[in-house]
């Protein structure tokens, strides 16, 4: 993996943040419908950078990156509109 891709996906993983911490405001002011929405964004956000993370922090050994990419495209194909990591990728590349 080159340095411009394991900086683009330590980039992914700010945006997996700032995406959690949007989805994950006050559920006072919620309906239950839209909490519910949001904890599965929060969780399927959670879920996708966790082993992005951990590699990471090891340089990324033994990232997988054709599986991160599937695991996205599932996680997209159930909420579609889940942050475009793919295109974000590709923007931090350039």
């Amino acid at each position: 993996m080159t340095l411009a891709e394991k900086t683009a996906f330590r980039r992914l993983l700010a945006d997996a943040v700032i995406q959690m911490r949007a989805y994950s405001g006050p559920a006072s002011q919620q309906s239950v419908e839209a909490s519910q929405s949001a904890l599965r964004h929060v969780n399927a956000l959670a879920d996708l950078v966790h082993n992005l993370a951990r590699c990471s922090v090891d340089d990324f050994a033994g990232f997988k990156t054709e599986l991160f990419w599937q695991q996205f495209r599932h996680y997209r194909q159930s909420i579609p509109e889940l942050y475009d990591f793919e295109s974000a990728y590709q923007r931090h590349l350039a």
